[in-house]
Parts: structure tokens; C-alpha cells; sequence
């Protein structure tokens, strides 16, 4: 049996959660019984892919990088699901993120979603989880973008779930942009298809680096990029990203917020560095000039919007905005310590970012409201919660001691030759202390007479567990800057 798991671990990870989603979707949200045993089967789900996902990882390190046909069927015509150090490495922070903070969305979607629709909020959620890990782990250009589709379809289901009315909406426009990104990506890979004559990324890769440049090459370039960074909400394409993330229910916002950008960075990252040839996109098309533009801009205009927005969790979704710039300058550096540092950021700023949205939904489920004038007094009524919102905050600043510093500091290595990126960085994150200090300012210099208190354990343990990784690898990351920079290596070969 340990053998048979360990022949399919590959697929077993992305069909676990994709097997009992039907499950949760049959169950009847009519009765708490119901509503409990949906949360339940979900957790452990969570948690056995999250352990299969660690025992792939150790094998990645120790056997290196195995290919697994489904099916056994020969890559150029089936297909290939490829565990590396890079997509292992994030398909056990996805696992681990949603296992983590499972049991906060006990407390939190129960009282933001509504009673009957929590059943099909977890099918959803699974669903979301097996897309993300598919997308993961497939080496399959028209694959991944089914996977692609699967993810991005139970998010805006998830958004739309929110009562809010305006939730609607924001899961309707999400909808929009999010399907003019897969399209531009459908109609990338019909172009390398076209000129290749196979979806596999493997075979892929080694006919376009073997081929001269064409016209046909440079447009499924540019559809497949610009594809990506709708769905990795890089600017100017994430405009869809504010809404989404401040009209979802909290949990949604902070899952969403950690791993989905992610995924799609990371899809950005392996085509730039594997799929085109470098001499193609550096050399030829220069971008790498335009990613530092991109990224510059993103840095500055996310963090000047994050400071004028009177709803919070629409602060944090712009701060997002500006750290996904961080992680595209660090892959336009082109050198190991910038990309070091991008790869360390998507742990760094996952799990910040997560531990910050659920932070801020507790208060948003004791205030009713994500207002900055409700969040009056949250500091002594709640200081539990503020001081954990306040190791996230940190580290989203780059505080030493956080692992937001850690992936900051190579950064500035990575730029240390480049005076204006070094200004633009440091000035970002000047801007990031200003908005993270108007939420420390109203939680704790401002009085309130409204009742406020700490919520239950099942909303805390999650926050204290983020807050605690956030801490660990801002003082011992070794572990994690070993794997990073393995991953960094491997990309620049």
C-alpha cells in the first residue's frame, strides 16, 4: 500500500482534495451537524495532502526531480506531471497554508457565509486547493491551464459567496478579468503549439530554445505573459484584485491573498526562465528592462494607494499589489540573489499576508465593519490579536527579525549596483510603515465605547502559528534560504 502511494504520490496530492469536494457539495447546510462534519472532512483533507505534499518535498531533495505519466501514456501525447525543488517547495506551503488556518474558517465562514451555502463553500474551497496544486505540479502547458480554470472558477464562487452584496459584484468583475487572462493564455500556448506541435513543457522548451526567433514565437510569448500577470495581479493588470480581496469573507481573502498571486508568479517565473529562450526575452525583447518598470511602479502606486484607502482589508489588498513588485524585481535582476529573494518572498509574503487578512477579519467580525473609524480601541480591547496583526504587519514592512526582512535584504543585494531601484525599494517601504502605522495609530491612540473582545481559539491558533513561521524564519532561515536558492540555481542554469 506505502508503495502504491508512493508510485502515485504526484497525482494523489492534486486528486485528494478533488475526490471528496463532490462529498462536502451533497451534504445539506440545513443544521450545525451538517455544517460541522463539512469542516471536518475538509480539515483532514488538508492535512493528509499537506503530509503527502512534505513526503514529496523530502523526496525531491534527496531523489531529485521524478517525472510521473498518467496513465503511462509518452509525454509528447499524455501527461506529465513533474515534481522539482520549485513547484514542490510551493506545493507544501499551499497544503500547509490551507491546513493551518482551517480552523479559523470554522469560526469565520460560519458567520460570513451563509448557513445553508457553507457546505458548498468547502466543496469550493477544495476544489480551489486541487486547481492551485495542479497548476503546481503539471508540466503540461494545456493542462495547467485546465487546472488554471479550476482554481479561478471556485474563486470567484468563493468571492461571490460573501453576504455582501458588493461581493457580487467584486466576484463578477473578478470573473471578467480573470477570464480575458486565461484567454490571452489559451492563445499563447495555441501559438507555441503551432510552432512546436506538443503541449509538453519539457519538449516545449527544448524546440523553441532550438529554433530561431519568429513572429510566431513572440506572440505566444507575449499572450502567455501578459495572460499571467492578469492572474498574478502584476500592474497595470490588477485591477480586479482591491475589490475581490475586500468583498470576499475574510478567510477567502487571506487564502486567496497567499497562495493564488503566487501560483501564477510562479507560472510567470518558469515560463521567463524555461519554456522561451533567454536570448529571445532578454537579449532580444529586453524584458527585463520593462519588469523593472513594472515592478518600480508596482512598489510605489500599491503602497501610495494602500495609505488613502478608508477600508482595511482594501489597504491590505494594495500592499499586496506593491509586494507581488517586490517579487517581479527580484526575477528581473536576473542574478541569484534576486531571484533568492522572489522565492523566499512567496513564503515570506504568503504567510504575512494570510495572517494579516484573517488578523484583520476578527476584527471585521467584532466591528461589523472594516472601516479604520471601527477599528477605534481594537489595541486594548484586543491586544492579542493586534500584537499578532502586528508581527504580520512588520514583516510586511521588512522589520528585522521577520522574514519579510530576510527576503528584502536580498533584494537590496540583488539591486546593490542600481542606485534608482535601491531608492525605490527603501522608499516603498518607508510608504508601508506610514499605512501599517494609520491601523497601529486607530487600534491604540484612539478610544472607543463599543465592547470589543478576543475571539475563540479555533480563530487565534491559526494567527499564532503564522506569527510564529514569520518569526522563526526571520531568525533561523537558513532552511528556507537553502531551498530558495537551490531553486534560484536551478532557474539561472
Amino acid at each position: 500500500m506505502l508503495k502504491l502511494i508512493e508510485q502515485n504520490l504526484p497525482a494523489i496530492i492534486v486528486i485528494l482534495p478533488l475526490l471528496f469536494a463532490p462529498l462536502l457539495a451533497m451534504l445539506s447546510g440545513k443544521n450545525d451537524k451538517s455544517r460541522y462534519l463539512a469542516w471536518l472532512l475538509c480539515f483532514a483533507v488538508c492535512g493528509l495532502t499537506a503530509a503527502h505534499a512534505g513526503y514529496q518535498l523530502a523526496r525531491v531533495e534527496i531523489y531529485g526531480a521524478t517525472s510521473y505519466s498518467f496513465g503511462n501514456w509518452a509525454n509528447s501525447v499524455g501527461i506529465e506531471h513533474l515534481p522539482d525543488r520549485f513547484n514542490s517547495l510551493l506545493i507544501l506551503f499551499v497544503a500547509l497554508l490551507s491546513f493551518v488556518t482551517m480552523p479559523y474558517a470554522l469560526t469565520s465562514i460560519g458567520k460570513e457565509v451563509e448557513g445553508r451555502k457553507i457546505p458548498i463553500f468547502y466543496a469550493c474551497f477544495l476544489l480551489c486547493i486541487s486547481g492551485l496544486l495542479g497548476m503546481l505540479s503539471t508540466n503540461d502547458l494545456f493542462n495547467f491551464f485546465v487546472f488554471l480554470e479550476v482554481s479561478s472558477i471556485t474563486s470567484y464562487a468563493m468571492v461571490a459567496l460573501g453576504k455582501d452584496k458588493q461581493a457580487l459584484l467584486a466576484a463578477f468583475k473578478y470573473l471578467i478579468i480573470g477570464s480575458i487572462g486565461a484567454t490571452l493564455y489559451l492563445l499563447g500556448i495555441m501559438f507555441v503549439y503551432a510552432q512546436t506541435g506538443t503541449l509538453n513543457f519539457g519538449d516545449a522548451a527544448q524546440m523553441l530554445v532550438q529554433s530561431p526567433a519568429n513572429k510566431v514565437t513572440i506572440a505566444g510569448f507575449c499572450f502567455i505573459i501578459a495572460g499571467l500577470m492578469i492572474k498574478a495581479g502584476v500592474l497595470p493588470l490588477a485591477s480586479w484584485l482591491p475589490n475581490a480581496y475586500a468583498q470576499a469573507p475574510s478567510y477567502v481573502s487571506g487564502f486567496l491573498a497567499g497562495t493564488a498571486t503566487k501560483v501564477a508568479l510562479f507560472a510567470l517565473i518558469k515560463v521567463l526562465f524555461t519554456l522561451f529562450s533567454a536570448g529571445l526575452i532578454f537579449e532580444q525583447l529586453h524584458f527585463d528592462s520593462i519588469l523593472k518598470i513594472i515592478a518600480v511602479a508596482a512598489m510605489l502606486y500599491g503602497s501610495v494607494a494602500a495609505i488613502y484607502q478608508s477600508n482595511v482589508k482594501k489597504l491590505l489588498a494594495y500592499s499586496s499589489i506593491a509586494n507581488i513588485g517586490y517579487i517581479i524585481l527580484g526575477v528581473a535582476m536576473l542574478n541569484q540573489a534576486g531571484l533568492t529573494s522572489a522565492i523566499f518572498n512567496f513564503i515570506a509574503h504568503g504567510v504575512a499576508k494570510t495572517g494579516a487578512f484573517l488578523a484583520i477579519g476578527v476584527f471585521v467580525m467584532q466591528a461589523g465593519s472594516a472601516n479604520f473609524k471601527d477599528f477605534a480601541g481594537m489595541g486594548k480591547k484586543m491586544p492579542f490579536t493586534t500584537i499578532l496583526f502586528l508581527i504580520f504587519g512588520l514583516s510586511l514592512i521588512g522589520t528585522p527579525l521577520t522574514a519579510g526582512f530576510i527576503s528584502k535584504w536580498y533584494l537590496i543585494n540583488a539591486a546593490i549596483e542600481e542606485p534608482l531601484l535601491l531608492l525605490a525599494i527603501l522608499l516603498s517601504s518607508v510608504l508601508a510603515l506610514v499605512y501599517i502605522w494609520r491601523i497601529v495609530e486607530a487600534a491604540y491612540f484612539t478610544d472607543t465605547k463599543a465592547k470589543y473582545s478576543e475571539p475563540d481559539s479555533y480563530s487565534l491558533m491559526p494567527l499564532w502559528a503564522l506569527a510564529a513561521a514569520i518569526i522563526y524564519f526571520g531568525i533561523y532561515p537558513s532552511g528556507l534560504l537553502r531551498l530558495a536558492s537551490g531553486v534560484a540555481g536551478d532557474l539561472l542554469q
